[in-house]
């Protein structure tokens, strides 16, 4: 959809792991991209976790990592910022998440990128929902 003309396959492993009796999670995810028309290949890794307090309200934090798998060619960087070649970035967020009834949930959650920015804007990413549990 960027018109790029490329073709990705993203290869993805997930791993999580409840921390029961204590009302937490843990997960682990990693990926590669293996990219075509001389674009360089890219990895993603992220760390995920979760504290549930009151029987109700979830406190959420991530640490997230998007880079190429080697040095990115300049002459196809290309002039849209976070699209095509070379976009890297480290990010951190938190969030909270409220079950206000039974299997209705709001979720709140900030995101920023902090190290290794590359073609891309930086700033706080906001993010609000609501989740129905069936």
């Amino acid at each position: 959809p960027t018109g790029d003309g490329e073709f990705n396959t993203w290869v993805k492993g997930y791993v999580s792991r409840s921390l029961y009796p204590a009302p937490a999670f843990v997960s682990f995810d990693a990926g590669f991209n293996f990219r075509t028309k001389g674009l360089t290949n890219q990895y993603q890794v992220g760390l995920n976790g979760g504290y549930k307090f009151f029987e109700a309200v979830w406190l959420l934090g991530n640490i997230r990592r998007f880079a190429t798998a080697g040095t990115a060619d300049p002459s196809l960087i290309f002039n849209a910022i976070g699209v095509g070649e070379g976009v890297e970035y480290t990010t951190f967020g938190f969030g909270l998440s409220y079950e206000f009834m039974p299997h209705f949930s709001v979720s709140g959650d900030a995101a920023s990128a902090f190290s290794g920015v590359k073609n891309i804007y930086s700033g706080v990413n906001l993010g609000f929902g609501i989740a129905v549990d069936f």
